[in-house]
């Protein structure tokens, strides 16, 4: 007697289980704002750690004084790029995330927007360095060397500048 009743309400409270599902009620693609932030330093702190490592890889490879007779090796330089264009392409899935907290969202992709574009300065700069030394035109012409010396740890300071607002941004929203 008292089955008939708990399989009705059973049925029923299935039922309204898969109407919501159905309607979307209970799935949604946004993230609470932990779980965003957890993306986004994910990501973030592996983008800039693959930065940082181009960057050392750049300080081993190209010597400190560079001359005509200088012999440099751009095969790891070039392992390094693939890695960091890699890593910053993957990086960049970041920006179809929303979190449940449109101010964290607005605030946390407005500096991402110039995180993504300062590495991709950085890197612009890293594969016009790599020409430079695998085509030999440091050998006919040293005047780069300083040049593309300075703008690259330049731009990578500025990408590290713009990582830490966004962990300064993210720890905004830590509650």
């Amino acid at each position: 007697m008292l089955l008939r009743p708990l399989r009705s309400f059973s049925a029923t409270l299935l039922l309204a289980s898969l109407t919501v599902l159905a309607t979307g009620c209970l799935s949604s693609d946004k993230l609470s704002t932990i779980q965003y932030n957890n993306q986004f330093v994910e990501i973030i702190n592996t983008s800039s750690a693959i930065i940082k490592k181009s960057t050392d890889v750049y300080d081993e490879q190209i010597p400190n004084i560079v001359t005509e007779d200088s012999t440099v090796d751009v095969a790891p330089l070039e392992i390094a790029l693939t890695e960091a264009q890699a890593q910053m392409t993957a990086a960049e899935t970041l920006t179809t995330l929303q979190s449940k907290d449109e101010s964290q969202q607005a605030a946390v992709q407005a500096e991402f927007a110039t995180f993504l574009a300062l590495g991709e300065t950085y890197l612009e700069s890293y594969t016009a360095m790599i020409a430079y030394y695998k085509g030999g035109e440091y050998k006919k012409n040293l005047d780069k060397v300083a040049t593309f010396d300075q703008d690259l740890h330049n731009q990578y300071n500025d990408f590290i500048a713009s990582h830490n607002k966004l962990v300064d941004i993210l720890a905004e929203f830590v509650r």
